[in-house]
């Protein structure tokens, strides 16, 4: 096995409307969070803010290090992964005891990216944590760990403008343009455009990935007709990135590496919820569900970000128009049927 650390990107693209929550972040691990998990949907932009955290925290740390899990699939291999990773150690001994000498009088950062696949390793990163003093741990997973001391931190979308005088403050119109500009040097903002991108970036719920695959399209298709063609994301908004996962080329492919992680009975309330267009509450999803033991399965989902509740004096729930898109798809093959 490859016992060199993990380097971190020499260069990082810009990170367009997440200075605050780099801000918010290094203030929780400075104020002594141990466990930071970074949570959301797949193509929200966690690894990219995971990897501006690691450079910012690099001067306040003595050691911080960026891992990439993504490639693992049994539980029993992270530990092993993680600590061959892990420069100047003694790999002989046994994973908790080198992670410990490591450790002592080294403040460390370890920040592990796509950890959702490997969730039954969270057990590990807990007996770490209790049996150090210095370690402090950032997660990016689509699914809570749910251990005693993990701070939940929401990656939310890029947020949207409130109108046109607003459209230059709006993390999602910046990261659209930046992206449009990178494929057509020549685009700009205007009383034609404007309009439009504000409309897109509406449709897109701010949703990273998706605006940057949108921005690929312009190449082939006007502002005009990719609005059109945005009625069906998921089979629209697609690019041949070669520096990139399979499962971030395409909207399709990150919203069903997020699905296939869910077991038989998720799925069936997951495929429920594409019923509502909108936001719902949880006595509308058991009216149709049939039955009140639909919401354990919900919370489920809302734990592993297919639903996220909103910010109202009353319980909403939501889906994401791309998750929503695809559960309607399987909905449509599989008649409604509580389990």
């Amino acid at each position: 096995m490859d016992r060199s650390p993990t380097p971190r990107p020499a260069a990082l693209a810009p990170l367009c409307g997440r200075e605050h929550d780099l801000i918010q972040l290094v203030a929780l691990l400075h104020g002594g969070v141990t466990l930071l998990t970074l949570r959301w949907p797949g193509g929200i932009g966690k690894t990219a803010l995971a990897q501006h955290l690691a450079r910012r925290l690099t001067d306040d740390y003595d050691h911080v290090q960026f891992i990439d899990l993504s490639a693992v699939r049994a539980a029993d291999q992270v530990a092993n992964l993680i600590v061959a990773a892990l420069p100047a150690a003694d790999h002989a001994l046994e994973p908790g005891r080198l992670m410990r000498e490591f450790t002592a009088g080294r403040r460390t950062v370890l920040v592990l990216d796509n950890f959702e696949q490997v969730l039954p390793a969270a057990a590990l990163l807990g007996e770490w944590l209790a049996s150090t003093e210095h370690l402090q741990l950032v997660v990016t997973s689509r699914v809570a760990l749910n251990l005693h001391d993990e701070h939940d931190y929401l990656v939310r979308p890029l947020s949207l403008p409130l109108g046109t005088r607003d459209v230059l403050g709006s993390a999602a119109v910046q990261l659209f343009v930046a992206r449009v500009q990178a494929v057509l040097p020549t685009f700009t903002l205007n009383a034609r455009t404007t309009p439009q991108v504000m409309r897109l970036c509406e449709l897109l719920e701010g949703v990273p990935l998706a605006l940057e695959l949108a921005a690929v399209r312009t190449r082939s298709y006007s502002l005009g007709d990719l609005l059109v063609q945005l009625e069906h994301p998921l089979d629209l908004l697609k690019a041949n990135f070669q520096d990139r996962p399979e499962r971030l080329r395409s909207l399709r492919a990150a919203v069903e590496w997020s699905y296939n992680l869910l077991d038989e009975q998720e799925r069936a309330v997951f495929e429920c919820c594409a019923v509502f267009k909108g936001s719902f509450t949880p006595q509308a999803l058991t009216a149709v569900w049939g039955s009140p033991e639909v919401l354990g399965q919900a919370e489920s989902l809302l734990e592993q970000s297919f639903l996220h509740r909103l910010e109202a004096s009353e319980t909403l729930w939501k889906m994401l128009e791309p998750l929503r898109e695809l559960a309607h798809e399987h909905l449509a093959h599989n008649p409604l049927t509580p389990t």
